[in-house]
């Protein structure tokens, strides 16, 4: 540190033996950090400079996942030592670090005791000096999800011996762990497990199926800590429970990821399936949301603030280092001469500064007390970190805004140069993007928050569990007579079902039979089964591959020159090129009159002369024949659940009775009630509706 006559300058940033060219200490201050923690910095720079840099161009353009192991490796012998010791307890690791301020602090911040911590090293060595977004990518992410994963198992961690022996391994095996929270039905809004189960098969073990369209380190994570619903699901989706999953108990697919940003970050879908023992719960039934408020949504929101913080410093950095060495000969001025940079890079300074520096604030705002912090969850309903979740929604979104003005605005100063790839403004610009839509996005935050500062917390409805009469009573007065009467038919014959607390499919379910009583059963059966000749329309509605149960039955209808069914398939494909077994379904319609199909692209050739756009009401409106009496007319839906949902609303718009309709999947149940009401009367699983 030097003190020259002209002011004071902070320490100078090193990157290899030379001075680091991009913003200097006095505009990203690391006063917040331990000598401890700079010397950990120092040897992060090192790694990223020598170790994780060299391989970002190659797994940027290749998606390579060899990588994963490096910078695993790196994460675990350069941060995970260091920096994991401030969250688990000591007892649980076998090296020794400083104390700061209890036997556990959360680097994140929130046991409120420390400072600076996470949020200043990790942006600073891993976007800020690296300018790489494999650095982001598995350093900062990998290492965010592993903190917001082992805050999870140290909330609930008292009296489970088998997760205070993961815990007690974390160290000594290298183990990464990462969260599956993501829903494929509900998008962003993760709170929403929609598909997922759970039952109990005894005492001591229990059955889960999860899907998740998203994790962080799918497959290459060592441990996942997951969230369900509840085993005993009364269609409360307040009601999830949270478990401990392994490496070897999952299935996931990494490598047709590809997306704008995050390039190579082995993330994707995964899914969980088998039978577990009860040790693997991780705190009691019912914990989910208190997990969700207390660890996951405070580690994750602070962790990507600190991420989108240090990718805008990066942007900042490379822009500094190409207009501080490009001159133009014929003004005699480097570019950074120009007073429109000077003001642009000026103003952007105290724009990144904001939220990079506010998270450290939380460090030292406040104290927990005497206890230490990995205590306080014995009691259960003590969740000190909730209070704070609107200041790091503001947060996360104003960070997240940021990156994308940043990005955006360097890449203008930077000029023709900075579209070249080798300055590196360009990935920088695909992920901080990126920042703008992870879960939960912008949009969402911002609706979020608007909401609740003008109504007040209980306004946000997060898991439709709240009544908005104003709206009803709006609609309602939109109706003619004729539809309130039609309406109120409705409204009585539900609620004379759930009165009756019955199952319109099985109304004698459980009431009829006494202990010792035989019973005869057939099976297991899956999926639809056609009786031949007991329809007289068969609507089939798919997408991708969920074609493949459709065109089973298409093949068994054709086949049989004597069943009269009419089959209409609805199909949608991304392109031409992705429509399956096009000249086996074409060539049944040309020959055989009885199937019809309507082809729609969500990308069209030339010359196209079919459907475009995805399945939507109009299209249902004219495909499918309502003139048919519904026991006569089955509707198969074959798709992903996005399409699944959209169909569903189309149909129940329509006036389609949720008992024609059959949706293929796991989930299928789930996504019927989910648009047509909890005790909605479903299909049978036959064509002939026998049970």
């Amino acid at each position: 540190m030097t003190a020259p006559t002209n002011g004071w300058v902070g320490p100078s940033k090193r990157w290899g033996k030379g001075e680091f060219w991009g913003l200097s200490s006095d505009y990203d201050p690391d006063w917040g950090l331990s000598e401890r923690q700079k010397r950990l910095r120092d040897d992060l720079i090192e790694v990223c400079r020598l170790k994780i840099r060299p391989h970002a161009v190659h797994c940027d353009q290749t998606y390579d996942n060899t990588s994963y192991k490096i910078v695993s490796h790196v994460h675990c012998d350069q941060m995970y030592d260091n920096s994991q010791h401030e969250i688990v307890p000591k007892a649980y690791c076998d090296q020794t670090y400083d104390n700061t301020s209890h036997d556990i602090v959360p680097q994140v911040h929130y046991d409120q005791t420390y400072d600076n911590r996470q949020h200043e090293i990790v942006p600073q060595v891993h976007c800020d000096q690296t300018y790489d977004n494999i650095s982001h990518d598995f350093v900062l992410q990998v290492h965010s999800m592993h903190l917001a994963a082992t805050s999870v198992l140290l909330l609930r961690h008292h009296g489970n011996k088998h997760i205070t022996d993961l815990l007690q391994r974390l160290d000594k095996e290298r183990l990464v762990g990462t969260l599956s929270y993501s829903d494929p039905a509900t998008g962003g809004h993760f709170w929403f497990p929609l598909s997922s189960k759970s039952r109990f098969v005894d005492e001591h073990s229990i059955k889960l199926l999860k899907y998740g369209s998203w994790a962080t380190s799918a497959g290459c994570a060592d441990w996942y800590a997951i969230q369900t619903v509840s085993p005993e699901f009364k269609r409360n989706y307040a009601d999830t429970t949270c478990f401990l999953i392994y490496k070897d108990e999952i299935r996931a697919n990494t490598d047709d990821w590809q997306a704008l940003g995050m390039h190579g970050n082995q993330s994707g879908p995964m899914i969980v399936e088998g039978t577990f023992s009860t040790d693997r719960l991780i705190g009691p039934y019912g914990d989910g949301i208190r997990s969700n408020d207390e660890c996951v949504d405070p580690f994750f929101l602070l962790c990507s603030s600190a991420c989108w913080s240090g990718i805008a410093l990066a942007c900042i950095d490379l822009t500094k280092k190409h207009v501080t060495r490009k001159a133009h000969a014929d003004m005699g001025m480097r570019v950074c001469d120009y007073p429109t940079i000077q003001v642009g890079l000026g103003g952007l300074g105290g724009l990144v500064g904001l939220p990079h520096h506010t998270g450290g604030c939380w460090g030292t705002s406040g104290t927990c007390g005497t206890t230490p912090p990995y205590r306080w969850h014995r009691n259960l309903d003590h969740l000190p970190r909730t209070a704070f979740l609107s200041w790091l929604q503001q947060l996360r979104l104003r960070a997240a805004s940021n990156v994308e003005e940043v990005s955006k605005m360097m890449l203008h100063a930077a000029g023709g140069s900075g579209y070249k790839t080798d300055l590196g403004l360009e990935r920088l610009l695909r992920d901080g993007l990126a920042g703008w839509v992870m879960a939960p996005s912008n949009e969402v935050l911002r609706q979020a928050i608007g909401k609740m500062s003008l109504l007040g917390p209980d306004a946000v409805d997060y898991l439709e569990q709240k009544v908005d009469e104003r709206k009803i009573h709006h609609e309602l007065g939109k109706m003619s007579v004729t539809q309130k009467k039609k309406l109120v038919e409705q409204l009585s014959a539900e609620v004379a079902l759930e009165e009756s607390g019955t199952c319109p499919n099985h109304p004698h379910q459980d009431q009829d039979f006494e202990k010792c009583d035989l019973v005869e059963f057939r099976g297991p059966c899956g999926g639809f089964e056609y009786v031949p000749r007991s329809l007289a329309v068969l609507t089939i509605l798919a997408s991708g591959g969920g074609i493949t149960p459709g065109l089973q039955l298409i093949r068994s209808i054709m086949e049989d020159a004597e069943d009269t069914t009419r089959v209409k398939l609805v199909y949608y494909s991304d392109n031409y090129d992705e429509i399956l077994y096009r000249e086996e379904l074409d060539g049944y319609a040309v020959r055989d009159e009885r199937l019809s199909i309507d082809h729609t692209l969500g990308e069209v050739p030339e010359n196209w002369e079919e459907g475009e756009g995805f399945i939507d009401t109009a299209l249902l409106n004219a495909a499918v024949d309502r003139t048919v009496p519904s026991h006569k007319h089955k509707i198969v839906l074959c798709g992903g659940p996005t399409m699944v949902v959209s169909c569903l609303h189309s149909l129940r718009s329509l006036g389609v009775s949720s008992d024609q309709i059959f949706v293929y999947g796991q989930f299928g149940a789930e996504q019927m009630r989910l648009v047509f009401g909890p005790f909605v009367k479903l299909a049978t699983h036959r064509s002939d509706l026998v049970l």
